[in-house]
């Protein structure tokens, strides 16, 4: 029994050393040969290793398996990116505005809004596009600006379309004569 355990033995380390070789010869990494040198001692260097006489088989040491193997060739050399250009800063579009001039008294900026966009609740981006504008206090020659983005007509605001919004109140009924009014209230009796 101890024969046939020295065999396998032995043809384990054979196929050890068999694959070390096989590993070696894999992973040996090609040499440059500089200009002027040549191929000579190698020749010469080989026949005197045939020449020797061949060594027993030596135990072969265990695999050291936290070594990574050797590279067949060196990497090649990285190429480093081109460097990316300054980051440039998101810029809004220039808002374009349409500028209306207050010809009429009793303008307002909703009657502006409805006119030029079509919403009366328009002001409140026009008054945002005017900050230095006090929409309670709008004085004849005033010049008001208008997104363009909210715009509807470009035609001038009428003094018809501003009277219309006045005109109720300026039609009320011309008092005739003034009558004394009727009183009402619980009738008188008779007794």
């Amino acid at each position: 029994m101890k024969k046939g355990l020295a065999e396998k033995i032995g043809l384990a380390g054979l196929v050890l050393v068999w694959g070390l070789f096989s590993w070696g010869c894999a992973t040996k990494s090609v040499v440059k040969e500089e200009p002027g040198h040549s191929q000579a001692p190698r020749a010469e260097a080989a026949s005197e290793v045939k020449a020797s006489a061949p060594a027993p088989p030596a135990p072969a040491p265990a695999p050291k398996k936290d070594l990574p193997p050797a590279p067949a060739e060196p990497p090649p050399a990285r190429q480093e990116p081109a460097p990316l250009p300054p980051a440039v800063k998101e810029t809004k579009p220039q808002e374009i505005f349409f500028m209306h001039t207050v010809k009429w008294s009793g303008e307002t900026l909703s009657i502006i809004a409805l006119w030029y966009t079509g919403d009366q609740a328009n002001w409140k981006t026009i008054a945002q596009a005017n900050p230095d504008l006090n929409p309670n206090r709008i004085l004849n020659g005033r010049e008001i600006l208008i997104p363009e983005r909210l715009m509807k007509t470009h035609d001038p605001l009428p003094r018809e379309y501003v009277d219309r919004f006045y005109s109720k109140t300026k039609k009320e009924k011309p008092k005739a004569q003034e009558e004394e009014p009727k009183l009402f209230g619980p009738k008188k009796s008779s007794r």
